[in-house]
């Protein structure tokens, strides 16, 4: 958490999917890269389904409800898996 900070500064918008999807095992990573490039693409990002509280020292906006309104020029996948198979893909528009 603290280096996501420290790299995109406080506030920035962030939600999870596996509320929604389940965990898919071998096919979260790309279910969610997919979720990525469809919310950049169609100019929102998803919502967090089922949250209910937040870590009060991560200082994010953690979305509860999906915002239609954010046409976000970037966005990140994040995908941490068994035995240490972690994955992070980055998906923008060019400038």
């Amino acid at each position: 958490m603290a280096a996501m900070q420290s790299v995109f500064g406080s506030g920035t918008p962030c939600s999870g999917t596996k509320g929604l999807t389940g965990h898919t095992l071998g096919a979260a990573g790309g279910i969610e890269a997919v979720i990525a490039w469809l919310s950049l693409r169609e100019g929102l990002l998803p919502g967090t389904c089922g949250l209910r509280e937040t870590d009060p020292a991560f200082d994010a906006e953690v979305l509860k409800t999906c915002r239609a309104d954010a046409a976000p020029r970037r966005v990140m996948s994040n995908n941490f898996g068994f035995g240490g198979n972690n994955t992070t893909l980055l998906f923008g528009w060019a400038p």
